[in-house]
């Protein structure tokens, strides 16, 4: 079963199998998501490094890229 929680601008976010995923809104930047979903900003560098396959620029995001969300050690 796949939960979905979606908030204001329509974004969502998803469990998969390393955590989440998220779904880029226009105006987005991976220290926002990184502040919003895993409640530390410096948590960026851990989504941008979960997504090289598809990033090449954490300052570059397209509104509708799914992003995976990592888990952080606690």
């Amino acid at each position: 079963m796949t939960v979905r929680d979606k908030d204001a601008r329509g974004s969502s976010t998803s469990p998969d199998s390393t955590g989440y995923t998220y779904v880029v809104c226009e105006g987005d930047s991976l220290g926002q998501i990184a502040e919003k979903l895993l409640g530390d900003r410096t948590a960026s560098l851990d989504i941008f490094n979960a997504n090289r396959d598809q990033l090449t620029d954490p300052n570059i995001l397209r509104p509708g890229q799914v992003l995976k969300i990592p888990q952080l050690a606690d």
